[in-house]
């Protein structure tokens, strides 16, 4: 066992002591340990200040601008621009319905207007988003085909995607 003396009484202590036994003194860490922690510090704090260069989860809902003509894109405002990025963004990570995902873009603050552009443009199909969420579901707990096109209906989707969700996932 390897052994060091202590930094404020002069004991020799087990070199992986914390704490010194004799005067009851925290021990520093070593230099090696030291020198690594400051690498990791300084790794995360570079990560943090360049935005980390993070890649977003793949799907097949498209999240680069709208395809609009040139003169058309003029017209997008800032506040479209952005619920658009939004919906995009909730589309890739979960099953929505239209209605579900409006309640969410109108809560996040978006304006009625922004809001309807967002969901007439992010190019969802509703049918595949709610059998996307029924697969959800049945991931987490059972249920019956009734049950299923209830909580599917609930979330907002209409009765047609919620017997196309069901179907989708074997009922």
């Amino acid at each position: 066992m390897a052994m060091k003396k202590c930094k404020e009484c002069g004991e020799e202590i087990s070199s992986s002591a914390k704490v010194c036994p004799k005067c009851g003194k925290k021990q520093k860490v070593s230099g090696c340990l030291s020198a690594i922690l400051v690498i990791i510090i300084l790794i995360i704090i570079i990560s943090v200040v360049s935005g980390g260069n993070n890649k977003n989860i793949t799907n097949t809902i498209d999240t680069s601008s709208p395809k609009t003509s040139t003169d058309e894109t003029s017209k997008i405002t800032l506040g479209q621009k952005n619920a658009l990025r939004k919906a995009k963004d909730y589309l890739a990570i979960s099953g929505f319905s239209y209605e579900g995902l409006r309640k969410q873009l109108e809560f996040e603050g978006f304006t009625t207007d922004d809001t309807t552009y967002a969901l007439d443009n992010c190019e969802a199909d509703w049918n595949e988003q709610a059998a996307r969420k029924a697969k959800e579901y049945l991931n987490v707990s059972s249920f019956s085909k009734s049950s299923l096109m209830q909580q599917l209906e609930f979330e907002g989707f209409t009765s047609e995607q919620a017997e196309y969700g069901a179907s989708a996932v074997g009922y």
